[in-house]
């Protein structure tokens, strides 16, 4: 299912918004910023460079098989040291600050 960029837009803003405001540890925020926008999908993406940044995140970010009780991001992130899961935070930014920057000129048309 492709969704109109108004759609990446809102799920990019909320994500980051909860992960700016939550006290939870950097590891649980990434965790949560994924379950915020794992419906996006890469086609959703306004640019072919947007397209693979956000495709290698959403792979670097459930690249560990999960187990029945915990999942793939879940199994990814907790694996990952404090470096890596700051890395994949600002990866989620600095995207969101694309997509944001698309659907300004998207509706400033």
């Amino acid at each position: 299912m492709h969704h109109d960029l108004s759609y990446v837009w809102e799920k990019f803003f909320t994500t980051t918004l909860i992960m700016s405001q939550s006290e939870e540890p950097l590891a649980e925020r990434l965790i949560g910023a994924y379950l915020g926008i794992h419906t996006v999908n890469a086609e959703d993406m306004p640019t072919g460079d947007l397209q693979q940044r956000f495709r290698t995140l959403k792979l670097k970010l459930t690249k560990v098989a999960g187990r029945p009780d915990d999942g793939s991001v879940r199994a990814t992130v907790t694996r990952m040291d404090p470096v890596q899961i700051r890395q994949a935070i600002e990866d989620v930014v600095s995207i969101y600050n694309e997509v944001a920057q698309a659907y300004g000129r998207e509706t400033n048309r």
